[in-house]
């Protein structure tokens, strides 16, 4: 069973997925005034961030 969480509240080593795409987060911060830029140790898709709108739920694996 998975759990979903909002993006402000994404921790360290949190493994996360968003449309079938998969990362883990290696630091979470905010960027501009309502997003949160997701710095992430390894990708499905070999991104090293993200940008999610703050208040925004992801699923974590």
């Amino acid at each position: 069973m998975y759990r979903t969480r909002f993006a402000d509240d994404l921790a360290p080593g949190d493994r996360i997925a968003i449309e079938n795409w998969h990362g883990t987060v290696r630091k979470n911060c905010k960027h501009g005034t309502n997003d949160r830029l997701i710095e992430l140790v390894m990708s499905s898709d070999n991104r090293n961030q993200i940008v999610l709108k703050a208040g925004e739920v992801v699923e974590v694996l």
